[in-house]
């Protein structure tokens, strides 16, 4: 009995905090939280800080990118990214356009995830919606930007229909979408049948459920990585220790942002990125995801939305985004969101965006994520003006 005993004051313990949490737990936090996916699939740091800023800070207007690797500016380093030019681009153009929101503080966030697919991005959008929905703000002072790359219709990324398939529970109201798209049921988790019992046995705890809200008041930061850091401490002091290798150089910000004419690319190497699947095939998984996508934004009008049309550079492909399978495949996205009553700002061929901006086919140097921020921020802008003035 008496090793029991520990265990016996640890579990007591825990319910005291769990009884002591429901008591304090402001009402607008008193919902359950993401508890399907406990092992944190996706962007979840970023939508937790978007949580936190929202509670803290009514009054600001809050832009959310939701995208693949172009609007995530992978390729870039701090301070080249969208997510910061953008606050202080838009900022300036609402002032200058005196609109209603001109004296507001403006914060972007990104969700996006390198090669998200369309269900990736109905599945992230799905859960910004329900997390967003029950705070006291609810989706006031909000502008999603979603993004639609033509690259993902092609052969080359035909096989997956989800890049992160651990979020397809948050797709699970359409059965029938998952069955189209050949995406495994979402009710088998890591652990198998356990997990989806589990997370239903921990859904009922508060303690659980603000794992993450405790961790950001009690350590600064997401727990993990705060437990890491003390491991690897830890660790360090253990006799025998090796040490890990340096870690890699940083790349200087000028070879970073050389455009794609000085680094050592060839156009053949993608040209099976513009291959496309016929949008009639039961494997044009994207097109299937992306009407559904689409339609997602269409039934949600209360979740402020644009559909931004990837930009490919075109000094660089040359006659691939020139063939009729291209041409046709963007009128027909172009099309579909349109035809669902969503507004599209396309920025393919955009004059705005020239040769030397681009990295590749499509990431962005520094100055390119600039440009590309301007056009974006005219588009927020447009969206906030139909939205205030009720169309």
């Amino acid at each position: 009995m008496r090793r029991l005993r520990p265990f016996g004051f640890a579990l007591l313990f825990l319910l005291l905090f769990e009884c002591v949490l429901r008591a304090w737990l402001p009402p607008d936090l008193r919902v359950q939280r993401d508890v399907r996916n406990p092992f944190g699939c996706f962007a979840d740091d970023e939508l937790l800080r978007l949580e936190l800023a929202r509670e803290q800070d009514i009054d600001a207007l809050d832009v959310v990118l939701v995208g693949d690797s172009v609007l995530a500016s992978v390729e870039n380093g701090p301070g080249e990214k969208l997510v910061d030019l953008l606050p202080q681009v838009l900022s300036q153009r609402l002032a200058t356009a005196s609109s209603p929101y001109a004296n507001k503080k403006v914060r972007v966030f990104s969700i996006s995830m390198s090669a998200a697919r369309a269900a990736d991005q109905q599945a992230a959008l799905t859960v910004l919606h329900q997390r967003l929905s029950v705070h006291r703000k609810g989706l006031r002072d909000l502008v999603v930007v979603v993004s639609s790359n033509i690259l993902f219709f092609s052969k080359r990324f035909a096989s997956d229909a989800m890049s992160y398939p651990c979020l397809s529970y948050a797709l699970a109201d359409d059965p029938l979408l998952l069955r189209k798209l050949a995406v495994p049921s979402p009710q088998k988790g890591l652990w198998g049948d356990s997990d989806a019992f589990l997370s239903r046995a921990l859904s009922h705890l508060y303690l659980f459920q603000q794992r993450r809200h405790l961790a950001e008041a009690l350590v600064g930061g997401p727990l993990r990585p705060q437990l890491r850091e003390k491991l690897t401490r830890a660790l360090r002091r253990l006799p025998g220790h090796t040490p890990q290798p340096a870690a890699p150089q940083v790349i200087d910000a000028e070879v970073r942002n050389r455009p794609w004419f000085l680094r050592d690319h060839k156009r053949e190497s993608f040209t099976a990125h513009y291959d496309y699947v016929p949008t009639d095939s039961p494997q044009a998984f994207n097109f299937i995801a992306t009407r559904s996508l689409f339609a997602f934004l269409a039934a949600h009008p209360e979740l402020p939305a644009f559909v931004m049309i990837n930009p490919h550079n075109h000094h660089f492909i040359g006659p691939l985004g020139q063939t009729d399978s291209y041409r046709v495949l963007m009128h027909q996205i172009k099309h579909m969101a349109a035809a669902h009553g969503l507004y599209v700002a396309d920025y393919d061929r955009q004059p705005a965006l020239r040769s030397e901006h681009f990295l590749d086919i499509d990431h962005f140097t520094r100055d390119g994520n600039a440009a590309l921020s301007a056009l974006i921020a005219e588009d927020v802008l447009r969206v906030l003006s139909a939205r205030s003035q009720g169309t």
